[in-house]
């Protein structure tokens, strides 16, 4: 079953108009504030910027069978996005925004295919997300800390395998394909699933803690990423089993504040 693209873009439509709803509203209420509070010692309540940075995804796994657990490696990505704070007092605020980031995992195929003299190439999955997260960041000068929940929407992916398997005979295996991955809200059907198409929840949700120094309007962060929504899709007719897999994400950051 693919999801439509009139879905998706509702979707981003309504995430947009939410974040654009709260700036509007932060930004009236903190200039009040400023206003009826001439003695505020911190130069503004609420600020925006720009994000960008670099992800080390993974994922977490929990199977039944120990056959059926992937053996993984980091998957690079990236994410791009706006901030906005809105500070309480000169150490506290909340922070939240709206971030595009692509999340994932490699295989680890030299693990996986034992059997196997030498594997060149590589096996790779990324999920593409539209995510909102709410931060509690506490601030001591430069250094800054932060820790709260996100959400994200899963908007598709794709899973690329771009490898050579040469066997203990000397016999040589070329592995090139690519399938595409659809986000799925709610069950699906197997049969609507085309034969280069492969699908995930689209439903993500967990944990975000990290830390920041600013330096000068740049603030350089280092976040983890918990996630705590099962990935494996729920199909109709079908018993969802005990296995689950979750996102893991180490993020490295660039935020210029305005």
């Amino acid at each position: 079953m693919k999801i439509s693209l009139k879905l998706n873009m509702s979707l981003i439509f309504v995430l947009g108009l939410a974040i654009t709803s709260m700036a509007q509203f932060t930004n009236t209420t903190g200039t009040k504030q400023n206003q009826e509070n001439s003695d505020i010692e911190y130069e503004s309540v609420f600020s925006f910027g720009i994000k960008a940075g670099l992800n080390f995804n993974t994922i977490a796994q929990s199977v039944e069978d120990s056959d059926d657990e992937l053996a993984t490696v980091f998957n690079n990505g990236f994410h791009i996005g706006v901030v906005m704070d809105y500070g309480f007092s000169e150490s506290l605020s909340l922070t939240t925004g709206l971030t595009y980031i692509t999340k994932g995992v490699s295989r680890d195929l030299e693990v996986e295919l034992n059997n196997a003299s030498n594997v060149d190439g590589s096996s790779s999955i990324t999920w593409n997300y539209l995510e909102i997260p709410f931060h509690i960041t506490y601030k001591v000068n430069d250094l800054q800390m932060f820790a709260g929940p996100y959400i994200g929407l899963g908007l598709g992916g794709k899973l690329v395998d771009d490898f050579t398997i040469t066997s203990n005979g000397g016999d040589t295996f070329v592995v090139d394909e690519e399938s595409t991955f659809i986000a799925a809200y709610g069950e699906i059907s197997p049969g609507d699933l085309e034969d280069d198409e492969e699908v995930f929840n689209g439903m993500d949700f967990g944990l975000n803690i990290g830390v920041g120094y600013e330096v000068g309007p740049v603030l350089i962060s280092l976040g983890y990423s918990l996630g705590l929504n099962d990935l494996e899709p729920k199909f109709e007719g079908r018993d969802k089993d005990d296995d689950k897999v979750l996102n893991r994400v180490v993020s490295l950051s660039g935020t210029y504040m305005f």
